[in-house]
């Protein structure tokens, strides 16, 4: 090769070094906790994802009842799609030992119709493992480690997403007590197997858990110790669920059971559009009436004169008055003399002396 056609090569590949070395970061976001670090291109998404990031850590700091008390940093890349990466997945958590301490990525593709349930759902499970390993830094590269249980997430997730009572919804689709599921196999199913329908009724399984367990004694102290000592747990979920929170007793199914049946029998309470207030009026305003045949009629209440009118026309009594009617047409009727109310006098007969006078 030319010793001339060598030097360009050499010329043209350290100009591309230099401009690599060169090249403007990526742009960031930091939360206000300064725990989120959010890259991407596009500002507002990166906003977003700092405002969500922290009103999930808020949520969860809530439950558990714990300070804000971080020590390892989250970094966030939120992109939208690329149609030369199509393959990549919608979520991908990355947890590792760097040489300098522990490292948690957290990579989302944020598609234009965001499923924002689920992007919180990876927050929130970053989180958690921020506080289970934030006082074991020094972990072995390479270590195995362990994931936050899916029904806390669910149960968090699905506790900000609506109220109780349609939370409970997914659960009368099962009709009778023998249809729900046991905790045991609950605590031990993947929920990232399930179809969206199961998805439903097993999020609404993990609220019912939550508030089996917040509202036992001393529930969210447990819960958050429950949280920190999850990277010692053993590989049988409900042998250590049971020995965190002794309240679900010797017959956990049957406190199970129990909290199923007062959720679904938690009064439903929802605004009303205008088209449904005018039907349940609609409703409430007819009249059902029988007549004298026994037939049923329904009369509307601009109807009920013409009620009045044909019953009248029969020749039955008008129906009754209202009291305040009644009282009008007392006070409106004339009033007897009071020579009237006067008793009648029996005369006495005259004594002898004077008829014979």
């Amino acid at each position: 090769m030319p010793l001339r056609l060598v030097s360009f090569v050499t010329v043209f590949l350290c100009g591309i070094s230099t401009s690599k070395l060169h090249a403007d970061p990526l742009p960031r976001s930091i939360s206000t906790s300064r725990q989120f670090i959010v890259y991407g291109t596009d500002a507002p998404l990166r906003g977003a994802v700092c405002d969500l990031a922290e009103r999930t850590k808020s949520k969860l700091l809530s439950t558990v009842r714990i300070r804000d008390e971080w020590k390892l940093p989250i970094v966030v890349n939120a992109q939208y799609p690329q149609a030369n990466a199509p393959e990549l997945p919608a979520a991908s958590l990355t947890f590792s030992q760097t040489g300098f301490g522990l490292k948690i990525q957290l990579d989302l593709i944020i598609p234009l119709d965001v499923n924002a349930a689920a992007v919180q759902r990876e927050l929130l499970r970053a989180t958690l493992l921020e506080i289970m390993y934030r006082e074991r830094t020094n972990l072995p590269p390479g270590s195995a480690y362990m994931q936050p249980p899916p029904w806390i997430l669910e149960g968090i997730v699905a506790d900000e997403a609506a109220d109780p009572a349609q939370l409970a919804e997914p659960l009368r689709t099962l009709a009778v007590p023998e249809g729900f599921m046991s905790l045991e196999k609950f605590v031990r199913q993947n929920p990232d197997l399930l179809e969206p329908i199961s998805r439903g009724v097993y999020a609404a399984y993990a609220h019912v858990l939550l508030e089996i367990l917040i509202d036992s004694p001393d529930g969210r102290s447990r819960l958050a110790r429950f949280v920190r000592v999850l990277p010692d747990a053993s590989n049988d979920p409900f042998v250590d669920l049971r020995a965190a929170f002794p309240a679900l007793g010797v017959e956990p199914e049957k406190v199970w059971h129990s909290a199923i049946a007062q959720a679904l029998g938690t009064q439903r309470f929802h605004l009303l559009s205008a088209s449904e207030t005018e039907q349940q009026l609609n409703d409430i305003l007819h009249l059902r009436i029988r007549d004298r045949g026994q037939a049923e009629k329904n009369y509307q209440l601009h109807e009920f004169p013409q009620f009045i009118h044909a019953k009248n026309g029969a020749g039955s009594a008008a129906p009754p008055q209202s009291g305040f009617a009644a009282a009008s047409d007392a006070r409106e009727s004339p009033r007897a003399p009071d020579c009237a109310r006067i008793p009648a006098v029996k005369r006495a007969p005259q004594s002898r002396q004077n008829s014979r006078s």
